[in-house]
């Protein structure tokens, strides 16, 4: 925009850096400010040059960003656990009858240990987070067991193994006490104490 002060009772006169009210008015632009004497003008400008000043495109209106691909291909064959290779979501154990839901993810497994709704709000829990080793799956299944009165309770943290995952069966062997073990609320210890125990899950149809 421009003025020029070519009469001495012309109003054109610089702007100081600011915000200004403004009006078009045929062709010109009016800017009301401010004289030296406190007075209030508007002072009518040429337009010389305009540009379009866009709005800043908010979130909501931006085109979707294009998904990055997955930096672990979903597995092919029935052997290779992935979170798009449809293995069931429910196990049961043919040895203990405990049922497990299980979540697989690229090269892990993870899973968790369906307990009685008692057991559950007491804080007893049994997850399982394995990964896959070669031509293996090696983990931990960490847990809380609670006695039956709420009076004490026990952190576990053992050590299991798969050595076969497929759409229809899981065999594998975890460091567990026995089923039939007592445990020493005190020590938190087993008798009989863990060892290996081999076990097979199947699908819950």
């Amino acid at each position: 925009m421009t003025c020029t002060r070519n009469v001495r009772w012309s109003q054109c006169h610089a702007l100081n850096p600011g915000l200004f009210l403004g009006r078009n008015d045929n062709g010109h632009f009016e800017v009301q400010a401010v004289t030296g004497k406190g007075k209030e003008e508007w002072i009518k400008f040429d337009i010389v040059q305009q540009n379009t000043i866009s709005q800043p495109t908010s979130p909501a209106q931006a085109s979707p960003a294009q998904e990055a691909p997955a930096s672990i291909e979903s597995p092919k064959s029935e052997t290779a656990a992935g979170a798009d290779s449809g293995f069931p979501a429910r196990w049961k154990s043919m040895t203990s009858g405990a049922v497990r839901t299980l979540r697989f993810e690229g090269q892990y497994i993870y899973g968790e240990t369906v307990l009685p709704e008692a057991a559950a709000k007491a804080g007893m829990f049994y997850l399982l987070d394995i990964k896959k080793d070669g031509d293996k799956y090696v983990g931990k299944q960490n847990g809380k067991l609670v006695r039956p009165d709420g009076g004490a309770s026990c952190s576990v943290a053992w050590p299991i193994e798969l050595t076969l995952v497929t759409l229809d069966r899981i065999e594998g062997r975890g460091f567990f006490p026995p089923t039939n073990t007592k445990i020493d609320w005190n020590t938190c210890t087993f008798s009989p104490p863990a060892d290996w125990q081999t076990f097979t899950w199947i699908p819950v149809r």
